[in-house]
């Protein structure tokens, strides 16, 4: 069981991610950070997902495998660089940044153990 956390969680393709991790029985869906919402409930069919405005403390209390990143370019290299720096894998949909951005956010963060995948 892949766990996965979303960041940008309340937005469009934020809460379709949700879905898509909810639906496929290989992935578990262990947290939701949008800190714009923090505190609301994401709620998905029977499933209830309580918003977390801090995502380090997410990583670290759910411990997930891939941070999938759908925020805003203002704050998606400091969410990977987060992200891989605790060993978790990203994945970012978000646009707006450059190839060159991410992969200085990789270099500046990434000790190997963990990947980035970027697909705008």
């Amino acid at each position: 069981m892949i766990k996965v956390v979303v960041s940008g969680a309340h937005g469009k393709m934020g809460q379709e991610t949700c879905r898509a991790v909810l639906d496929d029985k290989d992935l578990a869906l262990v947290g939701v950070f949008d800190p714009g919402h923090t505190g609301e409930d994401l709620v998905f069919a029977d499933d209830v997902f309580k918003t977390s405005g801090d995502l380090k403390k997410l990583i670290e209390e759910s411990k997930p495998d891939v941070l999938v990143d759908f925020s805003t370019p203002a704050v998606v290299l400091e969410n990977i660089k987060l992200a891989l720096s605790l060993g978790v894998h990203a994945v970012v949909g978000t646009t707006g940044v450059s190839k060159d951005d991410f992969q200085k956010a990789y270099e500046d963060a990434s000790d190997g153990k963990a990947h980035l995948f970027v697909a705008p």
